[in-house]
């Protein structure tokens, strides 16, 4: 029931895909089950993938092939298309499919032996020698490992070699993306049911899958190798309920979805105790019949009756006295009980299920508790089948014994226990026979259409009718006479009617006249006289008949024979009189000719033979130009005039295929000149290749000027005129060794410069290069920079010559098609308004229309005498009369007609109209020059960025400081700008390489400073540091909107200030704050320099400014600064100082981020919000700092407060300690913070020392009532209100003092 892979681990709960159900039963292994033989089949997952897919496609008879087909790792599939040819696909593993094949064969490859059913008469040795129709390997499934786990079926399995052969006679074909695809002999047959597999399913279509898995109609017959036709909008996806044909043995497949549907064991029970509540008897035997349940499955009863499960239906088999057997079918799910064999007459076989099985059709149960519907209790005179099913659904049409075999039932023995008594009928009562629910209700006005067309037609019927006579008269005449002469004729005998009737033949003789009848003897003389009369009355009776036949069948066509003969003398008149008139008409064309034609027609025979003649002549000075061919192109190969060559090859070939074809003594020539085209075509690519080398590597100076540039032109048309279009290739390669060699020489170069390098001790050249000092290597580079730049100003104007070349042979061919179009629109306007007329002179058998070619006829009949006398130089036979073709096969004086223009550079150039590319071919090629120009760019810049590699393998780029990168940085930009310019493209690999290094240099250069600041952080004792006079510079500096380092002003040297003035504000700071903003400064100015690292410094920045707030978080409020640098405590003004340093940074991040946004792209403008963050963390520290200021007297309230009691004197001790300690907080925070700031502080501790007197006071019971306690406190607040008040810049705050007291209520 499960997969190999799943039996050896039934504990664990693999996925489940579905399961193969065999119709009927699997037939048995001829040499044993072996445990292989099942009904059903399970696919689980496996463990480990072992499905396939198509992966390369080999012809037969090459090395891949062979390895595919004898390698047993490996899966195939060959396709033999004729003993010559076989094509192998090559399958690889696929990691995501299950693969389950199913099959005849008890190999290991197969997971699923199904095997044929043993007819009942047979043994299953007898069956051994029999052929399957089942294939060995039949097919396979796919299923995905993944959801909605699909199953996929393909025709045709793996062998044990892991191969499949599709053989010579199967049907097989290449598919039109070039796989390939097959069938196999009796092939896979796959129905799918429609609307799913429930109880609205209906039978779908057989469709044949093959071992590609397309879907195809069936064949002709089911082993035709032609196959069907292909069904597109079908799948070989299997569904629930789909129907797989083996030719030998039907599967059906069932997903695991719908099998968790099924009735299950519960439901069974439930049925067969429903079943027993209906007590339904034998009809036979009259027994109750009662099912036991599951329980007592093991004890066996000789009444019992057997339940045999079938897959989806079970089935009741009860054995009883009465020898008879009587079954039903139910649905189940339960597995096989027990499979019976039966012997006694009207048993039930395996046989007989079919036809039980298709006689009792179901639909799908989708809740099996809603749908089974009671047994019916059955008849006694009708031993039929109860079907149980939906009585919802069930007809009359289910029901299985029709009447007369239920009337005529062959078991009952005895008449009496017919129900057709005396008294059957008595009790019948009349009913409405209620209307087919099936059949439509058909009235009238069903028939109202057919009339109204029927009608017309039996009108015109009886008009015909009334028109046409009866012939019946003149048919039954007619057929009387012929049965007549018929009967008549049959008494003649049939020997007379013989074709080969011969008196002459001795049998036929005897037969007609029986001499034995007639004998000379005495006696008998008068006997003899009789039977000879008696014979010959005989034969002249026949004769009769026959004479009476042939008279008749001669009256019926006598009036056709005499009408025929009568034609027949007019038709002799008539050619009579026409052989008459074509005599006289001949005699007077014999005249006319001699008369008018004659002396005409002898005249054209002497034209036609001078023209003949100065054919001749022509043909004879055209051969002795042709045979100068060949000296003539070795001598413009001499001078490298390949065009002139190649025009002048095609020119005499054009004319030896049509004026002097079929000439033997040029029967070589033609071989001979496709072989000089060949080596000329080699010599130009030769040519192009020693141009390429020497125009790419002349020395780089400033000249761009092309190289030989008549030179080049005429190359580039001979290549274009012979379709050798890779000279391309040639060139690109070129460039790409060029590239090569530019780098190489300006290293060679530079080291030899340089005394330090032992090159004799270091002998690699980039071992040599990494010596060098980053001055030295810079100048190489900008050395090599400068060299690509000209390299590619040359590349670009020699492929601007050669893209000028291709534009005006396409601009020649657009407009000789032009002309082309014009020129037809004139011929037919032409051939429309003449009236053409062919001449066609016969005489003497000969065909004569040569004499009326164009341009020859008038120069005939004009006298040429004038002609000769006025050319001296004329020849005797005077053939320059006539005109004569150009015979020279030059190419400036050829067939081909050329044109002429110039190329920028002011060559001319000779378009010819022969050139064999089409408008699509030059566009490519246009666009290829192009794509080589964006390719020299590329190279450059490649060549460039492996050298940067080879620099960068030390470390060397990582070391450089920030100027030394940004000057780098700036070269390779402006190089990257002018290549940009030069080739109209911009290459990434050079930019990328830049990207990468200034990445590193990010990381850097942040590592660097955030070291600093933290070293800085560690050591700083959070005391006021003194201004430089270069810091208040750059503070101003930023002020003006110019966020860069100032230059150090040169001159006397200025005192430091106490405090940093920003924007008119004072700011009391230490000395890491200084030296945070001039880092903060570095950052931007390092994006002003490097553009591309600005998202990257941006994220680097922030992290530095969290970094410095977190810190001296740290070390101030944390009171990280005691165990760091040794502070003893952390003071007021320490926390004031740290206060006044964060609102420096806050002060300075609006500035940085406009700094930043404008020079980010608009996509990246959410990285700002961290500038946002920052903000909100530096304003949560300064407020904490205040926080803990207020926290400090609040402490010190608490512990003063407490201790104060209301007496003498006055001001107490309490409030005087009170004052104090405000004077000293005062006398620390006035010079740091703000005056705003100052008193907002002070506010908030004049608020927590109202709310902590309040509480004492309430605790001594002490109220405003003018009493001496109310008065001694009034006392004692008006000496705290006059110190503070009394304080620098707190003479105007508001203390509210009033509030000390408890409101009356």
């Amino acid at each position: 029931m499960f997969s190999p892979d799943q039996e050896n681990h039934p504990s664990k709960a693999p996925v489940k895909y579905g399961e193969l159900i065999v119709l009927g039963y699997n037939g048995s292994l001829p040499n044993g089950d072996r445990g292989r033989r099942k009904s059903r089949f399970a696919l689980f997952k496996r463990p480990k993938a072992n499905g396939v897919k198509p992966s390369t496609v080999h012809i037969a008879c090459t090395p891949q092939a062979a390895k595919a087909i004898s390698n047993k790792d490996q899966h195939s599939i060959s396709y033999t298309l004729s003993r010559a040819q076989t094509v192998v696909v090559e399958y690889t593993h696929d990691s995501n499919t299950d693969m389950f094949q199913i099959g005849r064969s008890t190999e290991s490859p197969i997971d699923f032996v199904v095997t044929d059913t043993v007819p009942g008469s047979q043994s299953n040795s007898d069956t051994q020698s029999v052929q399957s129709t089942i294939s060995r390997f039949a097919c396979r499934i796919i299923c995905e490992r993944n959801p909605p786990f699909t199953a996929r079926i393909y025709a045709a399995g793996f062998d044990s070699s892991k191969n499949i052969f599709l053989g010579e006679k199967a049907a097989k074909w290449k598919t039109s993306d070039g796989q390939m695809d097959g069938l196999t002999t009796n092939g896979v047959l796959v129905m799918h049911p429609r609307n799913g597999f429930t109880e609205d399913s209906k039978p779908g279509i057989w469709r044949e899958i093959s071992v590609c898995g397309n879907v195809f109609s069936l064949r002709e017959t089911r082993s035709a190798q032609q196959r069907g036709k292909m069904v597109e909008i079908e799948t070989n996806q299997l569904q629930d309920g789909s129907l797989i044909d083996l030719c030998g043995a039907t599967l059906l497949w069932r997903t695991a979805e719908g099998l968790s549907h099924t009735p299950t064991v519960k439901h069974l029970e439930a049925l067969r105790q429903e079943i027993n509540a209906a007590r339904p008897q034998c009809p036979v035997g009259f027994n109750t019949l009662a099912f036991p349940s599951m329980k007592r499955k093991d004890v066996v009863d000789e009444k019992q009756p057997w339940i045999q499960d079938y897959e989806l239906f079970v089935e009741r088999v009860f054995p009883l006295e009465s020898n008879e057997v009587f079954g039903c079918w139910f649905r189940g799910t339960e597995e096989k009980v027990s499979e019976i064999q039966h012997s006694k007459p009207g048993g039930v076989s395996r046989r007989g299920k079919a036809s039980l099985w298709g006689g009792c059709p179901g639909p799908q149960l989708s809740d099996p508790t809603k749908h089974i519907r009671p047994v019916q209790s059955l008849p006694d005179v009708c031993p039929k089948e109860p079907t149980v099913t939906d009585q919802n659904r069930w007809t009359i049409y289910h029901s299985k014994v029709n009447l007369p075999a239920a009337l005529n039932d062959p078991r009952l023995a005895k008449r009496e226990s017919d129900f057709f008594t005396k008294t059957w009928g008595l009790d019948f009562v009349d009913t409405e026979v209620i209307p087919s629910f099936y059949l439509p209700q058909i009235s009238k006005e069903h028939f109202t259409v057919y009339q109204q067309e029927i009608s017309q037609r039996e009108k015109i019927h009886e008009r015909c009718k009334n028109i046409c006579p009866p012939k019946d008269t003149f048919d039954r005449t007619l057929l009387h006479t012929h049965d007549k002469s018929r009967t008549d004729l049959e008494q003649v005998p049939k020997i007379f009617m013989k074709p080969d009737f011969a008196l002459d033949d001795s049998l036929t003789f005897n037969s007609v006249l029986p001499w034995s009848h007639f004998n000379t003897a005495g006696g008998k003389g008068n006997r003899d006289a009789a039977s000879s009369k008696l014979l010959q009355e005989k034969l002249s009776h026949y004769l009769d008949i026959v004479e009476v036949n042939i008279a008749q069948q001669i009256s019926l066509r006598s009036e056709a024979f005499f009408h025929a003969m009568t034609s027949q003398h007019e038709l002799q008149d008539y050619l009579k009189k026409t052989s008459q008139a074509v005599k006289m008409l001949r005699d007077k064309i014999a005249q006319i000719d001699k008369v008018m034609c004659e002396g005409s027609l002898h005249i054209l025979r002497l034209a036609l033979t001078r023209n003949n003649c100065v054919k001749i002549y022509n043909k004879l000075k055209l051969m002795a130009t042709v045979h100068q061919t060949q000296p003539t192109v070795q001598v413009l190969l001499s001078t490298s005039e390949f065009v002139g060559a190649l025009d002048l090859i095609a020119t005499t070939q054009e004319v030896l295929q049509q004026e002097l074809q079929g000439i033997h003594s040029f029967r070589h020539l033609g071989s001979q000149l496709c072989e000089l085209e060949k080596l000329i075509d080699k010599m130009m690519i030769a040519e192009f290749s020693t141009y390429s080398h020497s125009d790419l590597n002349r020395p780089l100076e400033d000249d761009c000027q092309v190289l030989e540039e008549e030179r080049l032109v005429s190359l580039v048309f001979g290549l274009l005129k012979q379709r050798k279009l890779n000279f391309l290739e040639i060139y690109g390669e070129e460039m790409i060794i060029t590239a090569k060699n530019i780098i190489k020489q300006c290293v060679i170069n530079k080291v030899s410069q340089i005394e330090e390098i032992d090159t004799d001790v270091v002998m690699k050249l980039a071992d040599q290069m990494r010596m060098l000092n980053f001055p030295q290597w810079f100048d190489l580079l900008k050395d090599i920079f400068s060299k690509f730049k000209i390299f590619l100003q040359r590349v670009k104007a020699t492929l601007n010559i050669i893209h000028n070349v291709v534009l005006s042979v396409l601009d020649k061919n657009q407009r000789t098609r032009e002309l082309e179009e014009i020129s037809q629109q004139k011929n037919a306007a032409k051939d429309n308004s003449l009236d053409t007329e062919v001449a066609y002179l016969i005489h003497e058998g000969m065909f004569i229309s040569d004499a009326f070619s164009e341009g020859e006829l008038a120069p005939i009949v004009v006298d040429t005498t004038s002609q000769r006398n006025a050319s001296p130089n004329s020849e005797p036979c005077s053939s320059d009369s006539v005109s004569e073709p150009e015979c020279t096969t030059d190419s400036s004086s050829s067939k081909e007609q050329t044109s002429s223009s110039a190329t920028p550079g002011g060559v001319d150039i000779m378009v010819s109209e022969d050139m064999k590319l089409t408008d699509l071919e030059l566009g490519k090629l246009a666009n290829n020059i192009q794509e080589l120009l964006y390719g020299a760019s590329d190279i450059c810049h490649d060549r460039a960025v492996k050298f940067l590699m080879s620099r960068a393998k030390d470390g060397f780029l990582e070391k450089l400081n920030s100027t030394e990168f940004i000057t780098l940085s700036r070269l390779m930009e402006t190089f990257i700008l002018e290549t940009e310019q030069i080739c109209g493209r911009k290459s990434m690999s050079l930019l990328g390489a830049l990207q990468s290094q200034a990445n590193k240099f990010v990381n850097r250069f942040h590592e660097e400073r955030k070291t600093k600041l933290s070293l800085l952080l560690d050591n700083e004792r959070w005391k006021q540091a003194d201004v430089p006079a270069e810091f208040q510079d750059l503070v101003d500096s930023i002020s003006d909107g110019k966020i860069a380092l100032p230059e150090k002003k040169s001159g006397e040297e200025r005192k430091p200030a106490e405090v940093l003035i920003v924007e008119g504000q004072q700011y009391a700071v230490v000395g890491t704050v200084l030296l945070l903003i001039r880092i903060i400064l570095e950052y931007c100015q390092c994006v002003d320099n490097i553009p591309s690292v600005t998202t990257d410094m941006l994220t680097r920045l922030s992290d530095l400014l969290k970094y410095f707030n977190s810190r001296s978080c740290q070390l101030v409020l944390g009171a990280g600064a005691l165990q760091v640098v040794g502070l003893k405590t952390i003071t007021t003004k320490n926390l004031a100082l740290s206060s006044r340093c964060l609102q420096l940074i806050v002060h300075y991040i609006p500035v940085i981020r406009a700094h930043f946004e404008a020079r980010l792209p608009p996509k990246q403008y959410n990285m700002l919000r961290h500038f946002d963050h920052i903000t909100k963390d530096y304003h949560d520290h300064i407020a904490e700092i205040s926080a803990k200021l207020v926290a400090i007297m609040d402490s010190l309230f608490d512990k003063l407060l407490s201790k104060y009691e209301v007496k003498a004197p006055v001001p107490s001790a309490c409030f005087r300690n009170i004052c104090k300690q405000m004077a000293k907080m005062h006398e620390a925070i006035f010079d740091l913070l703000p005056e705003e700031q100052t008193q907002m502080l002070f506010l908030r501790i004049n608020a927590s020392y109202k709310l902590h007197l309040k509480k004492q006071l309430s605790h001594l019971n002490v109220i405003n009532d003018g009493g001496p306690q109310n008065g001694l406190v009034t006392a004692d607040v008006a000496f705290y209100t006059g110190n503070l008040q009394a304080l620098k810049g707190l003479k105007d705050l508001d203390l509210n003092m009033a509030e000390i007291w408890e409101q009356k209520r």
